[in-house]
C-alpha cells in the first residue's frame, strides 16, 4: 500500500516461550491510506516452530455492540469445535441450513437467537469459516467477509490472503475491559474477525501447514477496508 502512513512493531519470543521451539522475530507493518488499513506479518526462526499470526482487534462500527450488525462471510464451510473451541476430527461442515450460512448479509442477532449446538458450545460464534474464491479483490488479497452496522451505514470489509478467517462474536467479554471512553466492555459488545491458517493445524496432517522452519520467512497481509453504506 505505498503513499500510506506507515508503523512498524516488532517482537523477539525467546526459543522455549510458551512452549514453542526456537526464537522467533517478528515484524508487523501497519500502513492507513484512506480509509485502508493494510497489516503485513512476518516471522522467522532459528528452530522449526508453529506460527498462525493474525490480527485481534476489536469492532463495535456503531457502538451499540455486535447483534444489530449485518455480517458477509464468503464460505460454504467451517471448523466446529468442542468444548476447547479446539476443532473437531472430520472435514468441514457445511454452512447451509445452519447459523454458519453467512454467504448472505445477515442479522448476527438472528443468529444468536437460533438454537444450534455449535452456538451452545461456544456460547454464540468462535468459529474458522473455510474461504472461498470468486469475491472481491483488493490489492491482491481476496474478500473474507463484509459488517455493516445499519444505524449510522458503517461498513468493514476484510481482505485476506489465509484460507481461513476466524469470526469471533464477543462472547467472553465481562467488562474486565474498557473501550477508549471507559466504558466496559461486555459480552457482545465488539467483535473480531481474524484471517488466520486453521486451527490446530500441528495435529491434523489434513490441513496446511503452519511450521516454520530456519531460512524461511512467514508472511500474512490483512486489509481493512472501512466505508459507509449510503444504499
Amino acid at each position: 500500500m505505498p503513499g500510506g502512513r506507515r508503523v512498524t512493531l516488532t517482537h523477539r519470543s525467546p526459543g522455549g516461550d510458551g512452549g514453542y521451539p526456537g526464537t522467533l522475530d517478528v515484524a508487523v507493518v501497519y500502513t492507513v491510506t484512506g480509509s485502508d488499513v493494510g497489516i503485513e506479518l512476518t516471522a522467522r526462526t532459528d528452530a522449526p516452530t508453529v506460527v498462525n499470526l493474525t490480527n485481534h482487534a476489536y469492532f463495535t462500527l456503531g457502538g451499540a455492540g455486535v447483534a444489530g450488525c449485518e455480517i458477509t462471510v464468503r464460505a460454504d464451510r467451517y471448523l466446529p469445535v468442542d468444548d476447547r473451541l479446539v476443532p473437531l476430527r472430520g472435514a468441514p461442515a457445511p454452512v447451509e441450513g445452519t447459523p454458519f450460512d453467512l454467504r448472505v448479509p445477515v442479522r448476527v442477532g438472528d443468529l444468536l437467537d437460533r438454537e444450534h449446538p455449535q452456538l451452545a458450545v461456544a456460547g454464540g460464534f468462535d468459529h474458522t469459516f473455510v474461504l472461498t474464491d470468486g469475491g472481491p479483490v483488493a490489492d491482491g488479497l481476496r474478500g473474507a467477509a463484509r459488517v455493516v452496522e445499519p444505524v449510522t451505514g458503517r461498513t468493514l470489509t476484510v481482505f485476506t490472503d489465509r484460507p481461513g478467517v476466524q469470526f469471533y462474536s464477543g462472547t467472553m467479554l465481562d467488562g474486565s475491559n474498557t473501550f477508549p471512553d471507559g466504558r466496559p466492555a461486555r459480552r457482545g459488545d465488539a467483535f473480531c474477525l481474524e484471517p488466520q491458517d486453521f486451527p490446530d493445524a500441528p495435529n491434523r496432517p489434513d490441513y496446511p501447514s503452519t511450521v516454520l522452519r530456519p531460512g524461511g520467512t512467514y508472511r500474512s497481509r490483512i486489509l481493512l477496508r472501512c466505508g459507509v453504506d449510503t444504499a
